[in-house]
């Protein structure tokens, strides 16, 4: 009979233990994405010419948004005959941002070694809707693209 109050106890221990009502374990992170495009004065794509690799490779988070930021991706993305930047972002799900900021370096595209800065801010009216209110690049808004209710892009004219 000692085993089996053992046994019970053992095993009540186990599953309380694993269990967690912390609101980080239940609650999923924000999730933020948002699609660059670049194009020449001709409206010529320019990530048609580059090298994916070496595009991901520099970008980043700036190190002002470091801290709030918990997952990170960069990716091209082709949809239809368009290649675009894909940037996903995710942070804590205690802490909704309003401005994230990132840094992007590419020499072929720019004629620079400059690093330019991207921020993007946020507003989080419509719960659906994970896309930036506005992005800036080097403090010069950038005009957004509607192309379906849910899928727009900013454009970077160079």
């Amino acid at each position: 009979m000692k085993v089996i109050y053992i046994l019970t106890f053992v095993l009540t221990a186990t599953l309380f233990s694993s269990c967690s009502d912390s609101e980080e374990d239940s609650v999923p992170p924000y999730l933020y994405t948002f699609h660059l495009k670049f194009v020449d004065a001709e409206n010529n794509n320019l990530l048609m010419e580059e090298d994916e690799n070496l595009l991901v490779a520099n970008f980043g988070v700036d190190p002002s948004s470091e801290n709030d930021v918990e997952s990170f991706e960069v990716k091209s993305e082709l949809i239809g005959d368009e290649l675009f930047f894909k940037v996903s972002v995710s942070s804590r799900p205690t802490q909704r941002l309003e401005k994230i900021n990132f840094f992007f370096k590419s020499e072929k595209i720019f004629n620079s070694d400059e690093i330019c800065k991207i921020k993007t801010v946020w507003s989080w009216d419509n719960e659906l809707d994970n896309s930036p209110k506005e992005v800036f690049w080097d403090d010069s808004s950038l005009p957004a693209n509607v192309v379906t209710s849910e899928f727009k892009y900013f454009l970077i004219t160079q």
